[in-house]
């Protein structure tokens, strides 16, 4: 009788336990070149909800999410300003605005804490606070705030929007080097070549990356369809019919599983 009654007591432990057990925890940790206050906030972007907002008052980041549950977030870093351009000096004093701007820095990952639990935070391009309040104020290629981690899911997340940066980064560098030469040629007086270069920037503002981006990131989404990701990257993409005609032509290659998986989302763009 003894014997049962421990058997029973047992299963009980172990179905407590189990019903216990709480969701993964993420946990982000970094040491950032800023010695002022940092403001971090995490957004689950699906959403917009803030999962997570901390002060930090030294550079050593460690930041723990509970109930990490998978999807694309955002983390986005902020600190005080005592510095403004002088466009944005017009723009306040317009607006009557007491507060100054913030210094922020963002970057979107995908999280899975079952396939990572730490997420690594780090800023290339700065070695210290000025340098770094500098470049965000001034510099065309400004520093970037990266989350690292290890996992598939994670690196293919990486890689998808990976797409649309690069395509950004080439217009800058491409509208950076005609500035130059528009320059170079307004010195010399050679206004009739400084008018084709600035026919040439006008034409790069009014076509954008828009069209460039939409086709790469389809052709990815196409290539990778099988992936459990992909109809979260989706959704993340459309957000209104236009944009649903944009990137109809993956999602027609989507199998009936997927297409069902986001039926909620799509069903206002199917009718």
């Amino acid at each position: 009788m003894q014997s049962l009654f421990f058997r029973v007591f047992l299963l009980f432990s172990l179905l407590y336990f189990l019903g216990c057990k709480k969701a993964p925890v993420a946990t982000f940790v970094g040491n950032l070149p800023v010695d002022s206050t940092l403001y971090v906030d995490i957004y689950q972007s699906s959403t917009g909800k803030n999962v997570a907002s901390e002060s930090i008052r030294n550079r050593d980041l460690k930041i723990k999410l509970d109930s990490a549950y998978s999807g694309i977030y955002t983390i986005v870093v902020s600190w005080n300003r005592d510095v403004m351009r002088p466009a944005e000096m017009k723009n306040y004093a317009r607006s009557g605005r007491n507060e100054l701007p913030k210094y922020l820095m963002s970057d979107s990952f995908w999280l899975d804490a079952t396939e990572t639990m730490q997420y690594d935070l780090s800023i290339a391009g700065a070695k210290n606070q000025i340098e770094l309040e500098q470049a965000l104020l001034y510099d065309s290629h400004k520093p970037k705030l990266k989350v690292s981690a290890e996992g598939d899911n994670f690196i293919l997340y990486q890689r998808f929007v990976k797409i649309s940066a690069l395509h950004s980064e080439r217009m800058i560098d491409l509208q950076d080097s005609l500035k130059k030469e528009l320059v170079v040629n307004n010195e010399l007086g050679d206004f009739g070549a400084a008018k084709v270069i600035h026919d040439q920037l006008k034409v790069l503002e009014d076509k954008g990356i828009a069209e460039d981006v939409v086709r790469d990131e389809v052709k990815f989404l196409i290539e990778n369809r099988d992936n459990p990701i992909i109809p979260a990257l989706f959704c993340s993409l459309v957000h209104s019919q236009e944009a649903f005609k944009l990137y109809q032509t993956a999602y027609n290659m989507f199998t009936p599983e997927v297409k069902k998986s986001m039926a909620k989302q799509m069903a206002p763009y199917l009718r």
